[in-house]
């Protein structure tokens, strides 16, 4: 028999949002968290503004720490410890081989292997430092996370692009389910704001040159939109079996009930423009969890504001709902907070909790003009108030890697 598993602890990290309440409050109330881009010099890019985190981190990370470990890491070390706190379960009381860590990200600690490259471009291979590589690996957060609180379970990162965060969690759920954990701390984290990776997005011309209006750049699924914002996060839940969260009395935002992931097979540069693929990728996590398209209450999209993406993921969701696609509200936080590569997964799960646990849907804004081609209920510009039970969200990696994940309210327990 499959184990039910719960989310019991929330820590995250978005653009001028730094922690659960702030997060959802920006949400509600519609604010962008994009402005001028000011961690390095952008003057001579195409693209110059991004969603960046406002924290000082030696306010939360000790002295060695802010300067050993990549900026990917330390948000992922901070989400995981607000999660853990907000979860209120005794790692003490947990044998430690019950616990695991599942992270995801897409780039790991670029800024660790750029910096580290200009070192040996202007200085010589001699003035590198030796240590950086345990710094910018892909599994730095998920290996700092677990030698932090000392776990020895599951531990795994797993890196699909810009569907690295909902993955991980999908995959921390199933480990639960199958009675391979009891506790999971999962999450992802991504700070792509760094010369050479944002450069390169900006000379493909991938991300909004809106710069003059940073708070107006983000237009998922709206006629004019002209591309991504590019932005940092983390977001870190505690995944836990039921019975054991019930056990001790655990504070419960919702269940996880369904998971599916699929490959387009397309390409490595471009976006299958039918959705089909993702389309059954929402079919796979509706299958597992049961439920019919009636069901659905909200959909947290993807978007990122992409002419080819928000079309593609419009025309799964027709794929799979047919005409019940028409009144179903789907919004997309990356108007609101940019698009942070693979940690967007996991900020969305984030921001589903709040419809499930206010019945408050945030709204997709910047939407003044719609697409002939995108032509759901986006929920433009305002939250709505709504009784939600069950969330679908959708995440999609570069490469055609695509993952839903369906959350709901815990119904009752006998």
């Amino acid at each position: 028999m499959y184990k039910r598993v719960v989310i019991t602890g929330v820590g995250v990290l978005a653009p001028k949002s730094v922690g659960k309440t702030q997060f959802w409050k920006t949400l509600q109330e519609g604010k962008s968290g994009i402005s001028k881009l000011s961690r390095f010099d952008s003057s001579n890019y195409r693209s110059r503004i991004a969603g960046e985190i406002d924290i000082n981190i030696s306010d939360q990370l000790s002295y060695k720490k802010t300067h050993r470990l990549s900026l990917f890491s330390q948000l992922a070390l901070i989400a995981a410890k607000d999660a853990i706190e907000d979860s209120q379960f005794d790692l003490m009381k947990v044998p430690t081989e019950d616990i695991g860590v599942v992270f995801g990200t897409a780039a790991g600690g670029m800024d660790k292997a750029e910096k580290e490259h200009d070192v040996m471009r202007e200085k010589g291979l001699q003035r590198v430092n030796p240590l950086f590589t345990a710094a910018y690996i892909p599994n730095a957060a998920s290996g700092e996370v677990s030698v932090e609180f000392d776990i020895k379970g599951l531990n795994l990162t797993i890196s699909t692009a810009c569907s690295s965060g909902a993955n991980a969690i999908g995959y921390a759920f199933e480990s639960i389910r199958h009675g391979k954990a009891t506790i999971v701390i999962a999450g992802a984290a991504e700070t792509p704001l760094n010369p050479l990776t944002y450069g390169a997005f900006s000379i493909a011309h991938q991300l909004s040159a809106l710069n003059d209006f940073p708070d107006q750049a983000a237009r998922p699924f709206e006629r004019n939109r002209d591309g991504m914002v590019l932005s940092e996060g983390s977001a870190v839940i505690i995944l836990e079996e039921l019975k054991h969260a019930l056990a001790r009395d655990a504070k419960i935002y919702a269940e996880v009930v369904g998971y599916g992931v699929t490959a387009d097979a397309y390409s490595m540069q471009t976006l299958e423009p039918t959705g089909g693929s993702a389309s059954r990728a929402i079919d796979l996590a509706m299958k597992m969890a049961k439920l019919n398209h009636d069901d659905i209450d909200y959909i947290c999209a993807h978007a990122v504001g992409s002419l080819l993406g928000d079309r593609k993921e419009t025309n799964a969701i027709k794929k799979s709902f047919k005409d019940y696609a028409y009144g179903i509200p789907i919004s997309s936080i990356k108007s609101m907070i940019g698009h942070p590569f693979g940690a967007s997964g996991a900020l969305q799960v984030v921001a589903s909790l709040l419809p499930i646990n206010r019945n408050i849907i945030p709204p997709t804004i910047n939407f003044d003009i719609k697409d002939p081609e995108c032509d759901l209920n986006y929920v433009p510009n305002s939250a709505i108030k709504k009784k939600v039970n069950t969330v679908l969200l959708n995440s999609f990696g570069l490469g055609g890697n695509n993952a839903s994940l369906i959350i709901k309210k815990l119904d009752k327990v006998s």
